[in-house]
């Protein structure tokens, strides 16, 4: 998912391993202040994109980073919430997945985002090289189906979609341990 390279505070270290290469996630603990810190750095940087000229390519480069930095947090918890031995890591990683899906959601419904994407995609897509029209157009189509919505039902939207992360962690948790009191409700 790394299109672009950059200097991502948020890093896979081969020399200091954490888990899923990522630097410090060793223990379960380390994955909900990682997740915030990812958020931390996001905001970062859509607040250093909207200090920009949105027609420019710094734009496609600071949306993907944004896009980088979330993908390598929230795959991971994937991958652990559905194949780790550990309880312990397994609940971590649920908790990641729920805060940074419900971000990435607000995320999406971000104009700010949305806008300098739809701007470069006015312009002569030629000036661009084959990749980062793939991944323009790709981000742009990511983000339309929701811009297109009425304000109140891109809100509703964002809440749906936040709800569905929740009950994604409950069914894993059933699969995983059969229904119980402890992961499944009557909402």
């Amino acid at each position: 998912r790394f299109f672009f390279s950059s200097s991502n505070s948020i890093k896979i270290d081969k020399n200091k391993n954490g888990k899923f290469n990522i630097k410090g996630l060793y223990e379960p603990s380390d994955f909900v202040p990682l997740a915030y810190k990812c958020i931390e750095e996001c905001d970062k940087l859509q607040e250093e994109l909207k200090s920009i000229k949105p027609s420019t390519i710094k734009c496609l480069q600071l949306t993907d980073t944004i896009s980088n930095h979330l993908c390598l947090i929230l795959d991971a918890a994937e991958l652990c919430r559905n194949v780790y031995e550990s309880e312990e890591w397994r609940k971590a990683a649920d908790q990641v997945f729920q805060v940074l899906g419900t971000y990435m959601e607000q995320l999406n419904a971000s104009i700010h985002l949305y806008l300098p994407l739809k701007e470069l995609l006015s312009q002569d897509l030629q000036q661009f090289t084959s990749e980062e029209r793939r991944v323009l157009t790709e981000h742009a189509k990511e983000l339309s189906h929701l811009h297109d919505l009425p304000t109140h039902e891109k809100e509703k939207s964002v809440k749906y979609k936040a709800k569905i992360y929740e009950l994604e962690t409950l069914f894993a948790r059933a699969v995983a341990h059969g229904p119980n009191e402890n992961n499944l409700s009557n909402d």
